[in-house]
């Protein structure tokens, strides 16, 4: 967003910019591990993760859209701590299917949000189901 005083205007730049096809990161730069837990004493399955920051930018968050098929419901893997290139993210968790199955869990969106060299937020949102990357930066 920019801001032309002169003429009193306001203009919004969202042409996409940056290295592979205008992506700067993409999913396979981040690759994931789930595994799902046993079930907790009162019967709550949970599944934990972590992701690798194999792109050249400092990742501020992940969060994995997932589908619980044997529940068709919605979860959300969701972590905000900054992972450099490199390192390895801390564990986080969410709801896991009530089966135990890693193929009860499908992935709908991948949202990854890392700050670019100039400071500025990069947000790419990944839809599995469309394979389909949506990017902006501000």
């Amino acid at each position: 967003v920019g801001w032309d005083q002169k003429t009193n205007t306001a203009s919004i730049n969202d042409k996409v910019s940056g290295k592979k096809e205008g992506i700067p990161i993409k999913v396979e730069e981040v690759p994931y591990d789930i595994n799902i837990l046993e079930p907790n004493s009162i019967g709550t399955r949970y599944m934990e993760a972590t992701y690798t920051n194999k792109s050249e930018y400092p990742i501020t968050s992940v969060s994995i859209t997932a589908l619980l098929k044997d529940q068709n419901k919605k979860v959300y893997l969701t972590n905000h701590d900054t992972t450099l290139p490199g390192e390895t993210s801390p564990v986080f968790k969410t709801f896991a299917p009530e089966t135990g199955n890693i193929d009860d869990i499908e992935i709908l969106v991948i949202k990854i949000r890392a700050e670019s060299i100039e400071g500025k937020t990069i947000v790419i949102e990944y839809d599995t189901k469309l394979n389909k990357y949506d990017y902006m930066e501000y």
